[in-house]
């Protein structure tokens, strides 16, 4: 029989706020077998278009809406709606993909073609109502094809963009001028292959499933089967085929062109490696272009006996908490404190390895509670995105770069296996993109140019080897390190600025007054009989003579 896991969505409608977690369980250490699984995983690949009426109740209840006007949408006191971008190209407006493409060494690029929607059948799909800011809904994200690619072992692309938006309204009445914000933003690129089989599509369920604590909401979320999506390295699962990931060509460039209908702002999380990104406003809305390379991220699923774990693990596990658990593995995630923890504490029950590594290319929005003061103050100043941060590390810091008064750094924690699945060293990457009014904010500097140092600082103190690159363009401060290998390391930036140095004011040189001229005068002399002419400018007479 299949296991089906299913992914539990916590909402929260202060927009930004929303988030994925997995179903919450106490730790059962009588057990024989004690699992982790830390892996990157597409949960939004598998998340299918639905949308929720949602009531006003603390312990909310979630029902499936028809259209916008359907009845459960007109009684809600707001409406939720999941949705993968459709391509621009069919017609649509705003909230939308322009374009998919890749790029070469040289710069050339070659723009991708899209194909299909992948479960295009989907129970799903909504109108487009770009006064809403609601976006046309139709499947889970497309195929797309770009051949020819030297290195590539397929010329077929799974390419999404997901979001997860919500809008308030008033109970009873139809929405009319309400526009439905973002709450999470998504957006991935897989090379693929289709491959046929015993495979089902990922089922939406409202709060008519009932759920394992009894809540209303705890039932809300997708279906979708685990096992062969783990087994098969599935990033899409449709009714009779598995979209499987494929290693990307190398020494190639991916990038994505989104329409967005209403501007997003704050901090974005990737998992690429050195990405450029370029931002086009139109009145209330945006065109974000991101290009970058992929990058290679390692997970782990392991089990291990009870009885071998350690007494540090043990006294963790044996908290009066839940923690996130899928299959019988626990799952605390990537990113946050508890991924760190766990899996510093795991890591050296599984010899400090990798169980596998997979290449990813895939960026979202980064909720930034909890964040520094002077991060989220400056970031909150700037009506734009104000940065990207990325790593290929298995867990990573919650939110932006913390800044670090004491150091005058920004700081970001990031943990990995020390060795690959084939016992090679783990290579680390990080790169870091600052919106400069960001950075100059945050330092109080002006607008001259910055310069700046990435260390990587291991739990001792000691810094890790690192080639770095920083530089500032276009608005935007680059910063990117790699080839540091991994253990716990926190990535420190440091950025500076040369005092301006003012030019003393020059005190004038007094300049010579003008001599008055004065002009020779002549005179005559007289000695008895004899007379002499005297010209000079002060003129006298000689001796003996007197002026006549």
């Amino acid at each position: 029989m299949k296991k089906i896991f299913t992914v539990l969505v916590a909402f929260s409608f202060v927009f930004g706020s929303t988030s994925v977690v997995d179903a919450a369980v106490r730790a059962d250490l009588s057990k024989p077998e004690q699992g982790i699984n830390i892996s990157e995983g597409d949960t939004f690949g598998h998340e299918p278009p639905v949308l929720f009426g949602v009531d006003g109740a603390a312990d909310p209840t979630f029902t499936f809406c028809k259209t916008l006007k359907d009845k459960p949408c007109i009684e809600a006191k707001s409406i939720n709606l999941k949705s993968h971008f459709s391509p621009c190209a069919v017609g649509v407006i705003t909230n939308c993909i322009d374009s998919f493409y890749a790029e070469d060494e040289s710069g050339k690029r070659t723009q991708g073609q899209f194909i299909r929607y992948v479960n295009e059948d989907s129970k799903w799909s909504f109108d487009e109502s770009a006064s809403n800011n609601f976006p046309k809904t139709k499947g889970m994200g497309g195929v797309w094809k770009i051949a020819g690619l030297p290195g590539a072992t397929t010329d077929l692309y799974y390419v999404s963009t997901f979001v997860n938006m919500s809008a308030e309204k008033a109970v009873g009445s139809e929405i009319t001028s309400e526009e439905f914000g973002v709450g999470r933003f998504e957006s991935g690129i897989s090379p693929i292959k289709e491959l046929s089989g015993q495979y089902s599509a990922s089922v939406a369920s409202d709060s008519s499933n009932k759920s394992l604590d009894g809540s209303k909401s705890g039932g809300v979320g997708a279906s979708y089967d685990l096992n062969s999506s783990e087994r098969d390295n599935c990033v899409m699962l449709e009714d009779g085929k598995c979209l499987q990931r494929q290693d990307f060509p190398p020494n190639y460039r991916f990038g994505m062109t989104i329409k967005i209908g209403k501007k997003l702002s704050g901090w974005f999380h990737g998992r690429i490696y050195r990405p450029v990104l370029s931002i086009t406003p139109s009145s209330n809305s945006q065109l974000i272009q991101i290009d970058a390379l992929p990058v290679l991220v390692p997970s782990v699923l392991k089990k291990i006996p009870t009885a071998e774990i350690s007494q540090e693990l043990r006294s963790y596990l044996s908290q009066d908490r839940q923690f996130g658990e899928g299959s019988g593995y626990l799952m605390p995630g990537n990113s946050g404190k508890d991924a760190i923890d766990q899996a510093a504490l795991w890591l050296p029950l599984i010899k400090d390895t990798a169980t596998k590594s997979l290449q990813y290319w895939s960026f979202q929005m980064l909720n930034t509670w909890g964040e520094s003061q002077d991060v989220q103050r400056c970031s909150n100043g700037s009506t734009d995105i104000s940065g990207i941060v990325t790593t290929n590390a298995l867990t990573y810091s919650a939110g932006p770069p913390s800044y670090n008064k004491s150091e005058g750094s920004l700081d970001y924690k990031v943990l990995a296996p020390h060795f690959t699945s084939k016992g090679d060293v783990a290579v680390g990457t990080y790169d870091l993109l600052l919106k400069s009014e960001v950075a100059r904010c945050i330092y109080g500097f002006s607008k001259a140019p910055i310069s700046g140092a990435i260390s990587i600082v291991n739990e001792s103190g000691q810094s890790n080897v690192a080639t770095t690159i920083i530089n500032e363009k276009n608005g935007w401060l680059s910063m990117s390190a790699n080839g540091f290998s991994y253990s716990s390391p926190t990535v420190k930036i440091k950025l500076s600025q040369e005092a301006t140095v003012v030019a003393p004011t020059p005190t004038p040189t007094p300049s010579a007054s003008a001599k008055p001229v004065v002009k020779a005068a002549t005179i005559t002399c007289i000695k008895g009989k004899s007379s002499k002419k005297v010209t000079a400018v002060n003129a006298k007479c000689p001796a003996g003579y007197k002026k006549k």
